[in-house]
């Protein structure tokens, strides 16, 4: 019903991306996981925004096979302010890692657990509104969804495997005319 917009929706994405930098990089030192040093920023960005434009990609293709009423942009838009209590979570996490102690670290997950929890509900019920369907249709293109999401990156990964071939390819005769 055109209720959001885009611009935010992008916004929502790049904070998003921002709450997983700060948190792998930017935490207090007994909640890091890994070391800033070997912080690699592709990963993030796949693992956060290439994550939201795949999943509405995937849910937005098998929702026009199944009689989904919903547009790419209305499941991008839904699917962003359905994160905003996750993303607002992460940065308090961030924050607070700084001042609790490691044994605050188990009732931080749990109120992880359950805004995790809650994002999935707000998402689902979106979907649900945005698509028309029942929650039993919801549940099974999103399954569908989620394999298409696999598929896609696997595809990606091959595509990318190929490439490769070919450059090392090409490589190995340019070297070879090279020397003769």
């Amino acid at each position: 019903k055109n209720y959001g917009s885009v611009i935010i929706a992008i916004i929502i994405t790049v904070l998003y991306y921002f709450s997983q930098v700060l948190s792998k990089t930017a935490a207090g030192f007994l909640y890091l996981k890994s070391s800033p040093a070997n912080y690699n920023m592709i990963y993030t960005i796949l693992g956060s925004a290439g994550i939201v434009l795949l999943w509405s990609l995937a849910n937005w293709l098998v929702a026009c096979l199944s009689d989904g009423k919903g547009t790419f942009k209305e499941v991008f838009i839904a699917t962003n302010y359905a994160m905003i209590p996750y993303v607002s979570f992460a940065f308090i996490t961030v924050i607070l890692s700084h001042f609790l102690p490691l044994s605050g670290l188990s009732v931080m997950s749990g109120i992880g657990v359950v805004i995790l929890i809650y994002t999935f509900f707000l998402l689902s019920v979106a979907m649900i509104a945005i698509h028309e369907y029942d929650f039993f249709k919801f549940l099974t293109t999103s399954i569908v969804s989620i394999l298409l999401m696999f598929l896609v990156v696997f595809v990606l990964f091959l595509v990318v495997l190929l490439w490769q071939q070919f450059g090392e390819f090409f490589e190995s005769i340019y070297t070879e005319m090279f020397y003769r």
